[in-house]
């Protein structure tokens, strides 16, 4: 009994004590995907690689996101249909000139936690293509031991970061402008 009773008493101090450390990406626990149409498919493509840094604060009612930082090579984006719509997807980005993909929280933001799950919005700034433009992200997931994860989907048109949709075989196939940005990172303290 005094066991069980020690064990409690660990496992509410865990939770009511704030995690004050550096939260990095669980790359093999995380995926990014854009999915999209074109006149003759729906189309998706997947990032291979991608880093995520955060300072996160937790404890059991609540969890602060003070900064967070996602940085991706354009280039890792890889899709099922081959070199041809990597390219194309490539030039879209214009990944020579603008090689990278960043977001980055741009306000501090309190979630409140409800058992282990949340669900709110933050703001940030996504640069892409050498543009950047402010957006809100609707996120949810669970905290639990020293892990958070990060899951939602936003749309975008390509032609607000100045990109000009993919065209293939003289223009008879033709990306359409919007598309769908999914996400799910797992972030881990060091």
């Amino acid at each position: 009994m005094k066991a069980i009773i020690t064990m409690i008493s660990l496992l509410f101090f865990s939770l009511s004590t704030p995690i004050d450390s550096p939260f990095t990406i669980e790359n093999n626990q995380s995926k990014l995907s854009v999915t999209g149409t074109s006149s003759l498919h729906p189309w998706e493509i997947e990032l291979q690689g991608m880093n995520c840094t955060a300072d996160v604060e937790v404890n059991s009612s609540q969890f602060e996101i003070n900064a967070l930082v996602f940085e991706a090579e354009a280039e890792s984006l890889k899709s099922e249909h081959g070199r041809l719509m990597d390219k194309k997807t490539y030039k879209a980005l214009k990944s020579e000139e603008y090689p990278k993909i960043v977001f980055t929280l741009k306000t501090p933001k309190s979630i409140e936690i409800i058992g282990n799950s949340y669900s709110d919005v933050i703001k940030g700034e996504l640069y892409m293509a050498g543009t950047k433009k402010d957006i809100d992200l609707t996120i949810s997931g669970t905290v639990s031991n020293g892990s958070v994860s990060i899951e939602g989907e936003k749309s975008i048109l390509m032609t607000t970061f100045d990109m000009e949709p993919p065209t293939a075989l003289m223009g008879t196939i033709k990306t359409g402008n919007e598309v769908s940005i999914h996400y799910s990172i797992k972030l881990k303290s060091k």
